[in-house]
């Protein structure tokens, strides 16, 4: 019964490293994004007084685009997991695909109503001298909402496979460039010129075009994403494959019918096992 104990003991402390593992870039990822807009705002208050106040007003309307936009972005991640753990990974690349498109749709829809929204700044009950602050800082800000698009829609196909670090780590780069950026742009540092808000605005949208950047180049020089390069570059927008249709049970492997142990991180498998009773996986003995 003591080794029964210790058994179980054991396996939880090792599931629980592996969420935490997959868990805590997660995290460092989505501060990243608050991040972005606060170092802007922090670094710009050192400047002027009235910089800082347009900078509070763009920063909290972008702040809750991206925070929309990225909600609608997280329904990729459940399917590039259901599909990693079936081992059904052919399967990805088209998905991926599809929730691209779905997801630049979605960014233009965003764009397309902060331009409206850019068109009646001057209706919303904003000084006229912060105006002048407000208008080029709210462009460079709108430049860049396909591109954080982008980001987002390679970090949940990563988030999917388990890959939790790829994002955090283009996270905290774009980071550090935005606040490197800031204090050059910001200041005049270096010989560059003293823009001031326009300048936090210019180093945040070169940050987040790097980051975007960054994931797609991830992707498409990676040799583990060969496969998901591929289907995700050739695949159907408008037609699945057979076996790629609906949500499938069944046996784990599905090439060739035989019993295989799921890939990736302990934890991801069972869930897979645990939720969706697949063949293949572990099962746990009955004590006594």
């Amino acid at each position: 019964m003591n080794n029964h104990t210790t058994s179980i003991t054991t396996n939880k402390k090792h599931h629980y490293r592996e969420l935490l593992a997959i868990g805590i870039p997660i995290i460092i990822g989505q501060l990243g994004t608050i991040i972005l807009g606060f170092a802007d705002t922090l670094m710009i208050g050192h400047h002027s007084t009235p910089e800082l106040a347009a900078a509070g007003l763009v920063n909290n309307i972008f702040g809750l685009v991206f925070v929309s936009y990225m909600g609608f972005t997280y329904g990729l991640t459940p399917i590039i997991g259901r599909l990693y753990g079936e081992e059904r990974t052919d399967c990805i690349g088209q998905k991926v695909r599809n929730a691209f498109c779905a997801n630049m749709l979605t960014g233009f829809i965003f764009t397309l109503a902060l331009v409206v929204l850019y068109l009646n700044l001057g209706r919303i009950g904003q000084p006229e001298e912060l105006l002048s602050l407000i208008r080029p800082y709210f462009l460079v800000n709108l430049a860049s909402v396909l591109f954080m698009g982008i980001f987002f829609t390679m970090k949940q196909f990563l988030d999917g496979l388990g890959q939790t670090k790829v994002a955090m780590w283009a996270m905290i780069g774009g980071n550090v460039i935005n606040i490197l950026g800031n204090w050059v742009l910001i200041y005049g540092v270096a010989g560059f010129p003293e823009l001031g808000l326009l300048g936090a605005g210019i180093s945040t949208l070169v940050s987040r075009i790097l980051m975007a950047l960054a994931m797609v180049g991830m992707l498409m020089t990676g040799k583990n994403f060969g496969e998901y390069r591929r289907d995700i570059l050739h695949s159907s927008l408008t037609k699945d494959r057979p076996r790629c249709a609906g949500v499938h049970h069944g046996r784990c492997s599905r090439h060739s019918g035989g019993h295989r142990k799921l890939p990736g991180p302990e934890s991801l498998r069972s869930h897979y096992c645990r939720d969706w009773g697949m063949d293949g996986c572990p099962r746990r003995e009955n004590a006594g």
